[in-house]
C-alpha cells in the first residue's frame, strides 16, 4: 500500500523544531486565529492575525457539511442508547468462543440436544471452504486451534462431516502434535478438543496440583504471574486427571479443594469469571473435576451466566463472548456531548448516573493489588458484573467522560456524586499505578522485564509440565505471563487524569510521562496492547499528551508527530493491520478505516493541528465514507484481545470514534461555540 509522507503532504518534516518553538513563543490567546504552520507547499510557516477571505469561505462549506455528518451520526448513537441510559455493542472474537461452551456445557450434561444441534448448525456457517476456521474477523487464513476446537462442538452437535473436514485440515497443519506445542504459548485450545474425546487426554500436559495447598508458593506465584495463569493451570491439572479416570490421593482432594476456594477467588456474583465466556467455560469443567456436584452454586451460577449470552439467529445459535457496556456507555456519551449535545439533557443525565453506579465498591482480589495499605475500591471493569476484575483502562475512560460532561455543565444535584467518584477514582488509579510509572490493566507490580517496542513477538514459550521451565520462569518471569505496563492504556488513564485538573506536573502524571518517554520506539511510535496497533496507540498516546499540557515542540513529542503523518494513505485515512505486532515496518501500514482515522484526526485536533492538510483530508475521508444513514462501515479495523493472534471486532468503535473526531475538529473550527468551560471540572 502506498502511503503519502508529510513531505508529499507539503509538511516540511525538518521544520518541526522551529515550528514548534514558533508555536510556543505565540500567546495561547492568539492561537486560535492562526493559520496552519504547515504551508501546503512547503513555504516557512507564516503567522498571520488570520484566515483569508477565501479560506474562510471555504472552512464555512466545510462547517455546514461536518455539521451535518456530526447530526446523523449522533442520531445513529442515540438510537441505540439503552432505556437504562448505557450502551451496549457486541465484542466478536470469532467462532471459538461460541465452540468453548457448547463443548463445555455438553460435556458437564448441561447441553440439550436442540441447543447442540443449533451452535453446530451456526458454526457450519463460519466454516472455511478448506475446511478451516478464521482465529477472529476478517482474518486471512485459518487457524490451527480454532479450526480444532470448532470440529469438536460440531463433533457434539452431530455435524460429523463438518468436523472430519476441519479435523483433515488440522491434519494437514500438524495435527495433534502442533496443537499440544500450542499450550506451551498459552492456548489452551486442546483441552476443549479433549473434552469432547477428539484428542487422547493421556496426550494433555497435567501439571501438578498439590502445590496449591502451600500458602507461601501461592502468594509467590500471585508475586510473579497474573493470578488467571495460576488458576488456567489448576484448572488443566484437575481437568486432565478427570479425563483420564485417575483416582485422586487424599492429598490431591485437598488440593482439589484449595483449588476451587482459589478458582472461586474471581468468580462473579453473576457466576462469570472476568464477565467472559471462555473463561467461565474452561471453569465448569473444572469445578466438576475437582468433586463439585452439577447443583453446586458455584457451578448452576456458571451456567445461567454461560446460558445468558446465548444468541438464537437465523443461522443457529451462539454466545456472545463479552458485554463492553462500561466502555460503550463512557465513549458513546463523551462524544455526544463533544457533539454538541448539552451535559443536562435528560439522556446523558442517563448515562453519567448509570456510569456512576458501575463504581465498583467489592474491593479487587488480594491478588491483583498486593500494595500495602492500597485502596482497592473505586475502579470500573469493562461491563457490569465483573466486580472482581477492576481496570485501569476503563478508569480513565470513564474520567474523561465525566470530565466532558462537566465541561459541559451537569445539572447541579449531580456535582456532588461526580465530585465523589471522581475522587475515589483518582485515589484508586494512583495506588495502582506500577514504580515504572505506567499502568496495567487488572494488576500492580507484576515483575517481568519489559523493553520498547512489542509484546508477545515471539509468545512465551512454557511447556505446561515442565519443571525445569516453570522454575526458570519463575525466577525470570516474561512480561507476557503477566500485566506489564502498557502506553496505550497509560494514556487513557492519564487523560481521565487530566480531565479533572492533573497536569505534567502532578505526580502521578510526571511518572505517567517518563513512562511514554522510556517506552517510545525509534520510530516515534508506541505499541498497542489493547488496540491494534502502533497508529491507534500513538493518536492515544498524542491526545493524553496534549491533555496534561505537555509541549508539542518537545523533540520526543514532534518525532511521534512526524510519525503519525507519515503514515496517511492516498485517500486521505488511517489503517493498520495486524502485521505490525510481528513487524514493525508494517506499523502504521494498511487499509484505511474510519475507526482508526478518527483517533488519529481527534489526536492530531488535540496537539492543535486541525487546521492543515493532513486533518482536512482525514475529514474528507470520514466525511466521504459516511453512509446516508450517518453510520460508517467498520472494514478490517479490530482491537487487541492477546496479540499476535488474538482479535476482535468491536461494533462500537465506528460509531463513536469518528463521530467524536469530526465533533473534536468542528469545535476547534468554531472554538466560542464550545458549551460551559473548564471551571467545574478543575473545582472538582
Amino acid at each position: 500500500m502506498k502511503r503519502s509522507t508529510c513531505a508529499s503532504l507539503g509538511i516540511p518534516t525538518v521544520r518541526w523544531t522551529t515550528i514548534g518553538q514558533a508555536l510556543s513563543s505565540v500567546s495561547s490567546t492568539s492561537r486560535g486565529t492562526l493559520p496552519s504552520p504547515f504551508d501546503p507547499y512547503g513555504a516557512p510557516p507564516r503567522f498571520t492575525s488570520g484566515p483569508s477571505i477565501a479560506h474562510k469561505a471555504l472552512m464555512g462549506e466545510r462547517e455546514a457539511t461536518v455539521d451535518d455528518a456530526i447530526a446523523r451520526a449522533s442520531r445513529v448513537l442515540w438510537d441505540s442508547q439503552r432505556e437504562d441510559g448505557s450502551w451496549d455493542d457486541r465484542s466478536d472474537v470469532g467462532p471459538s468462543s461460541t465452540a468453548n461452551v457448547l463443548v463445555a456445557l455438553a460435556h458437564a450434561n448441561l447441553l440439550d440436544d436442540s441447543d447442540r444441534a443449533a451452535g453446530a448448525r451456526w458454526l457450519l456457517t463460519r466454516q472455511r471452504p478448506d475446511g478451516s476456521f478464521a482465529p477472529y474477523p476478517f482474518a486471512p487464513h485459518g487457524a490451527l486451534s480454532v479450526t480444532a476446537q470448532c470440529a469438536a462442538a460440531l463433533s457434539i452437535g452431530g455435524e460429523r462431516t463438518a468436523a472430519d473436514r476441519a479435523m483433515r485440515w488440522v491434519d494437514a497443519h500438524g495435527g495433534v502434535d502442533a496443537l499440544l506445542d500450542e499450550m506451551r504459548r498459552g492456548d489452551v485450545g486442546a483441552l476443549f478438543v479433549a473434552l469432547a474425546s477428539l484428542l487422547p487426554p493421556e496426550r494433555l500436559p497435567c501439571p501438578p496440583l498439590v502445590w496449591c495447598l502451600s500458602d507461601t508458593v501461592v502468594d509467590a506465584m500471585a508475586e510473579r504471574f497474573h493470578f488467571g495463569i495460576v488458576i488456567g493451570a489448576l484448572q488443566l491439572s484437575l481437568v486432565a486427571k478427570r479425563l483420564r479416570d485417575e483416582p485422586l490421593s487424599w492429598l490431591e482432594r485437598r488440593a482439589a479443594r484449595r483449588a476451587v476456594d482459589l478458582m472461586t477467588l474471581y468468580q462473579n456474583a453473576d457466576g462469570s469469571w472476568n464477565s467472559n465466556t471462555v473463561q467461565t467455560a474452561i471453569a465448569v469443567p473444572a469445578l466438576l473435576a475437582a468433586g463439585l456436584s452439577p447443583d453446586d452454586p458455584r457451578v448452576t451460577r456458571a451456567e445461567r451466566w454461560l446460558e445468558s449470552r446465548r444468541v438464537e439467529d437465523a443461522d443457529g445459535v451462539w454466545f456472545d463472548v463479552f458485554s463492553s457496556d462500561v466502555w460503550s456507555t463512557a465513549f458513546g456519551a463523551r462524544a455526544l456531548v463533544l457533539a454538541g449535545t448539552p451535559a443536562n439533557d435528560p439522556r446523558v443525565v442517563r448515562a453519567v448516573e448509570w456510569l456512576l453506579d458501575r463504581q465498583l465498591q467489592t474491593p479487587q482480589p488480594l491478588p491483583n493489588n498486593r500494595r500495602p495499605g492500597a485502596l482497592r475500591t473505586g475502579g470500573w471493569p469493562f461491563q457490569t458484573g465483573n466486580e472482581t476484575m477492576a481496570d485501569c483502562d476503563d478508569a480513565g475512560i470513564v474520567l474523561s467522560a465525566l470530565g466532558v460532561c462537566a465541561d459541559a455543565g451537569l445539572p447541579a444535584p449531580l456535582r456532588p456524586r461526580v465530585h465523589q467518584a471522581v475522587r475515589h477514582a483518582r485515589h484508586w488509579l494512583r495506588d495502582m499505578q506500577n514504580p515504572d510509572g505506567g499502568w496495567a490493566a487488572f494488576v500492580w507490580n507484576l515483575p517481568g522485564h519489559r523493553p520498547p517496542g512489542t509484546l508477545f513477538d515471539p509468545p512465551p514459550d512454557l511447556p505446561p509440565d515442565d519443571p525445569v521451565a516453570a522454575i526458570r520462569a519463575f525466577l525470570r518471569p516474561p512480561a507476557e505471563l503477566g500485566d506489564p505496563s502498557t502506553e496505550d492504556l497509560t494514556a487513557r488513564v492519564l487523560h481521565g487524569l487530566a480531565s479533572f485538573g492533573a497536569g505534567a506536573d502532578a505526580p502521578e502524571v510526571a511518572a505517567g510521562l517518563r513512562f511514554l518517554q522510556e517506552t517510545q520506539t525509534a520510530p516515534g511510535c508506541w505499541w498497542g496492547r489493547w488496540v491494534c496497533n502502533y497508529l491507534p496507540s500513538t493518536a492515544y498516546v498524542l491526545s493524553a499528551l496534549a491533555r496534561v499540557g505537555v509541549d508539542p515542540s518537545q523533540a520526543w513529542v514532534a518525532r511521534a508527530i512526524d510519525w503519525t503523518c507519515g503514515r496517511q494513505n492516498e485517500d486521505g485515512g488511517f489503517g493498520e493491520g495486524t502485521e505490525s505486532y510481528l513487524d514493525l515496518d508494517a506499523a502504521g501500514v494498511g487499509p484505511s478505516t474510519p475507526a482508526c482515522t478518527g483517533l488519529v484526526l481527534s489526536a492530531l485536533v488535540d496537539v492543535g493541528l486541525h487546521d492543515t492538510p493532513t486533518a482536512r483530508r482525514a475529514v474528507d475521508y470520514l466525511l466521504a465514507r459516511q453512509e446516508a444513514d450517518g453510520t460508517w462501515p467498520n472494514d478490517s479495523y479490530l482491537a487487541t484481545n492477546i496479540p499476535p493472534s488474538g482479535f476482535y471486532a468491536y461494533a462500537g468503535a465506528v460509531r463513536q470514534v469518528p463521530l467524536e473526531a469530526l465533533a473534536r475538529f468542528r469545535r476547534q473550527l468554531s472554538p466560542s461555540s464550545e458549551a460551559g468551560s473548564r471551571a467545574e471540572s478543575a473545582a472538582v
